[in-house]
């Protein structure tokens, strides 16, 4: 992903350069480009019995981010699975 997004930022400051900009008040060349900029998209799984079920959380409760699959049905309080093996090494308490 992160290299789509340097090959589009570079098509966008080529497009600039060879685009022709309007004038506005202040004397200032103005160009708007609007770019996805969201980082991964992470889904959790079911809390153990349906996908509407919750769980209560306390705070300063510990909580464990599962990735293993075999915990996707499984979720409770206490934990829940999550498709974003990353996000349990980016995490640190208190965070």
């Amino acid at each position: 992903e992160q290299g789509a997004r340097i090959r589009n930022l570079r098509e966008i400051m080529a497009e600039r350069r060879a685009a022709r900009v309007s004038k506005i008040g202040f004397g200032q060349d103005v160009a708007a480009i609007a770019m996805d900029l969201k980082g991964p998209e992470i889904r959790t799984g079911t809390i153990e019995g349906s996908d509407y079920t919750k769980a209560a959380i306390e705070a300063g409760q510990r909580f464990k981010l599962h990735t293993d699959e075999a915990m996707r049905s499984k979720g409770s309080g206490e934990g829940v699975f999550v498709d974003h093996a990353p996000l349990a090494d980016a995490v640190k308490p208190g965070d």
